[in-house]
């Protein structure tokens, strides 16, 4: 049994001012009551200390007084539904308040004091930010990433405002630990959306700031100055054929585009790792005409493998796709490919090894916990409620744009989540795919409901996906309702001369530019954060899919072709990737005849 630190301390032993452990946290805050500090606020952080350790299964002795510890135990997105008792909210409530008196206990707040205190230029900077009428709504949260996480990180850099350029940027953003990494990010789209807007923020950073790329790019280091050589040859990747009598080219689909971008991120960071491509260089496709770079290359993959730092499914997709993006730009890719085939680790075969551990668990949790289940299948009602909340708060003024970004972050994912229960949970890239208002649209009104139909040749069995929504006391056909009459026009272009808006294909543009679809690394982020933070269901876009389903065929398992149609599947794929569900339930049964034999 875990001991809890008040037990621990029921002696009247005095504690070591010097332990390293938390079994001092219950003599630090004992004696800061003393000091006239709030005995209510110490009994609560002795009783959250007890909550976090008990969450992970350790004792206070074996728990060290370090915050990089901390942050690595208890991370900001650590709660896991899985195999912690405790609530979400209760968690986050624990570790706001341990850690900081962790950092009165090792020194660290005193340094965050002296940082914040400093009269320097970006303090001067601060105070002009918050004094611009465009922030004076959002009150000065929208800030925080620029006057404190990139102020203190700035600070113990030895940076001022002006040494500020992408290159500072990225390697300040590459050392921050992972609660600061969004912060820094969106800091650097802050700063570049002020440099576009006003002038005046030339002062502190005259240096251009291109916006740090978004999460799923982020497990790579990729130097700044070669980021337009990689668009360069994403586009040229992208083009599958010459149409002549068009005089364009057909282009691979948006999500492709993404995958060939994050190959490119991954081969460049592993060519720097391997020393083939210096840092500086400015450039990298003669490297990869290098038979001896290439082999590098792929040995730092499987070493990654290896380490865990990637999966093998991870490895094997950026490899197998790298070829393809060499030939396109003109680079011979034979010697590759030749290496590649001799490597067993870049075999991996997903319909072999089925359905993702971690998506297991997720089904696993949804099929024991009916009140999980609700969640999930509900879980559209919680975004929306917040994005028709702030619409309500408003009144008759226009939005702001962070007002906007939440609206429209909120309304999207509760229309998915929406479409995925009460319609049939189609893939991400069908969803952002999806066209609306315009000839053989994929959305259309049908009465009081939707009909969505989803071409053959967007499906992966080619064959078409056909489904209606109609009203129902779940409210999944009216959060599509809600969605296309209150969030989408957000979305929509207007005429600059007469505000009038116009047409628009997609049935979720892109918040910055509507005549393109919503990319999927800005949806996916919305969506690990609201599914994570608001509704209290860990899960990646993807796996909503696979929960249905597992939900479903763990239910009904005599209905495996209904089950296969809605999900666009031949029946042998349902049971490939959700025959674990019986197995595990035929196991379970099987245990409790056993205990039947048992006479009492």
């Amino acid at each position: 049994m875990l001991q809890t630190l008040d037990s621990m301390f029921a002696s009247a032993m005095p504690v070591a001012p010097r332990t390293r452990t938390w079994l001092g946290i219950p003599a630090f805050v004992n004696a800061e009551v003393e000091a006239g500090g709030s005995r209510s606020s110490a009994t609560k952080i002795k009783s959250a200390a007890n909550g976090l350790l008990r969450a992970v299964g350790l004792t206070p002795e074996n728990a060290p007084l370090d915050l990089d510890w901390f942050d690595r135990t208890f991370p900001v997105d650590g709660w896991d539904p899985a195999s912690m008792s405790l609530e979400q909210a209760t968690y986050a409530d624990y570790r706001n308040r341990v850690r900081p008196v962790i950092e009165r206990m090792t020194g660290a707040h005193l340094v965050k004091k002296a940082l914040r205190a400093r009269a320097d230029d970006w303090a001067e900077c601060a105070a002009y930010l918050k004094g611009l009428d465009a922030f004076s709504s959002l009150k000065a949260k929208r800030l925080v990433p620029i006057t404190s996480t990139l102020t203190n990180a700035a600070r113990l850099a030895g940076l001022r405002t002006v040494d500020i350029d992408d290159a500072k940027l990225v390697e300040l953003h590459q050392e921050a630990k992972k609660g600061a990494k969004g912060s820094l990010m969106r800091a650097s789209k802050l700063i570049a959306h002020l440099q576009a807007t006003n002038s005046e923020i030339l002062a502190w950073f005259p240096r251009p700031i291109t916006p740090i790329e978004p999460e799923d790019l982020r497990r790579y280091e990729v130097p700044p100055q070669l980021r337009a050589e990689i668009e360069d040859f994403v586009e040229k990747a992208s083009r599958k054929k010459y149409l002549r009598l068009k005089n364009t080219y057909e282009y691979v689909s948006e999500g492709t585009r993404i995958n060939y971008r994050t190959t490119l991120h991954a081969t460049i960071d592993a060519l720097v790792a391997t020393g083939r491509l210096r840092r500086d260089a400015n450039g990298f496709a003669s490297v990869l005409e290098d038979p001896e770079a290439l082999d590098d290359l792929v040995t730092h993959m499987v070493a990654r493998v290896e380490d865990g730092d990637i999966t093998a499914r991870h490895a094997t997709s950026l490899m197998a796709r790298l070829p393809v993006i060499l030939d396109r730009n003109g680079i011979d890719a034979t010697h590759l490919r030749g290496t590649i085939r001799e490597v067993e680790e870049l075999r991996y075969d997903a319909k072999k090894a089925g359905m993702p551990e971690t998506a297991k668990k997720l089904c696993r949790k949804l099929i024991e916990s009916r009140r999980y289940r609700n969640k999930f299948l509900l879980a559209h009602a919680a975004p929306r409620l917040v994005a028709q909340s702030i619409l309500d708060g408003v009144g008759g003024r226009a939005l702001t744009d962070e007002e906007r970004r939440l609206v429209v972050s909120h309304g999207v994912v509760a229309l998915f989540c929406a479409v995925e229960s009460g319609g049939a949970p189609i893939r991400v890239e069908n969803f952002l795919g999806a066209l609306y208002g315009v000839g053989n649209a994929w959305v259309a009104r049908k009465g009081r409901g939707f009909q969505f139909v989803i071409p053959a040749a967007k499906v992966k069995n080619k064959k078409e996906i056909r489904f209606e929504m109609q009203p129902s006391m779940h409210k999944w056909c009216e959060t599509v309702g809600w969605y296309l009459d209150h969030i989408r026009p957000l979305l929509l272009p207007k005429d600059p001369n007469t505000g009038e808006i116009l047409s628009c294909r997609w049935l979720v543009p892109m918040l910055s530019d509507p005549s393109r679809q919503c990319p999927y690394e800005t949806f996916h982020g919305w969506f690990v954060r609201i599914m994570r933070e608001l509704v209290g269901v860990p899960c990646l876009p993807h796996n909503y899919r696979h929960g249905k389903a597992s939900l479903l065929y763990h239910r009904y398992p005599h209905r495996l072709a209904n089950i296969a149609q809605q999900l666009g599947d031949e029946e042998k794929t349902v049971i490939e990737f959700y025959a674990w569900v019986h197995k595990q339930k035929a196991m379970a049964e099987g245990q409790l005849l056993v205990a039947d034999l048992i006479e009492t």
